[in-house]
């Protein structure tokens, strides 16, 4: 059976190396918590996604990723501006974040078989 496709859209991908002092558990999930306060209420969000390195390799360079979803590329620039994300930056993430990387991926989401029906 070939896979079933659900939906397209634009992914946000955001990664994050915290300063020394946040990167710790303790640091990651608080960073992990103020993003599923934050973003899933700025208009265009359809999904937030947080989380930690799975793996040592990826540990080396980053403390922690976000998703973000949305319908388009538009609706990345009303979430850039917007309010609450302005204040994420400003007050949460530039006095925690050593480094972020930043890329916008046009996406498809599918299901395999047993998953869809």
């Amino acid at each position: 059976m070939p896979l079933v496709t659900v939906a397209d859209m634009f992914d946000r991908f955001v990664f994050v190396k915290l300063k020394e002092q946040w990167a710790n558990q303790e640091g990651v999930a608080d960073f992990i918590a103020e993003s599923r306060r934050v973003f899933p209420s700025i208009p265009g969000v359809l999904r937030c996604r947080a989380g930690q390195p799975a793996d040592a390799h990826a540990g080396k360079g980053w403390d922690v990723c976000i998703v973000l979803g949305f319908a388009s590329l538009e609706e990345i620039e009303v979430y850039r501006v917007h309010p609450a994300h302005q204040a994420f930056l400003d007050e949460f993430l530039g006095p925690r974040a050593e480094a972020k990387r930043v890329w916008n991926f046009e996406t498809e989401e599918f299901l395999a078989p047993e998953v869809s029906t």
